[in-house]
């Protein structure tokens, strides 16, 4: 696969290249754009990103959502590898960073279409759907 991890700065030129990744994934099918006026809390959040030959192939927002739980956010892998593993390693590297940051849990807003995905890394789904960013969103959770 040739894929590699970074976690990067906010800020930094791998910042943006992770911000253009996730509004060409995440936000323009939906006919939206990402608010980048809205980005403060990622100052102390953990970025992790995948790289492969071509440049930035996959990224993921680690944050604190309190009681010990880690939430994954903004989990966007490039389409031309999709299927390839990377948001696999992605998970699996967010999950150990987790562990050494002394999180317990962790835990998302998984897009209805991407719920296969989680629970298939071991994540089971809890509450009822609800919408977000305009589409069906289901949390998902998973003990460290």
């Amino acid at each position: 696969m040739g894929t590699t991890l970074r976690w990067v700065e906010f800020g930094s030129p791998d910042h943006e290249a992770m911000l253009e990744l996730r509004d060409r994934v995440l936000r323009r099918p939906l006919g939206l754009v990402l608010d980048r006026s809205n980005l403060d809390s990622e100052r102390l959040a953990h970025l992790l990103t995948a790289w492969d030959e071509t440049g930035i192939v996959g990224c993921l927002v680690l944050t604190d959502d309190g009681g010990g739980r880690a939430r994954m956010r903004a989990v966007a892998v490039d389409d031309r590898v999709r299927g390839q593993g990377v948001g696999r390693v992605l998970v699996e590297e967010f999950e150990r960073k987790a562990l050494e940051l002394g999180f317990t849990e962790s835990f998302a807003h998984a897009r209805e279409v991407a719920l296969p995905f989680y629970l298939a890394l071991g994540y089971e789904a809890f509450g009822d759907r609800f919408e977000e960013v305009t589409i069906p969103h289901q949390r998902v959770r998973k003990p460290l």
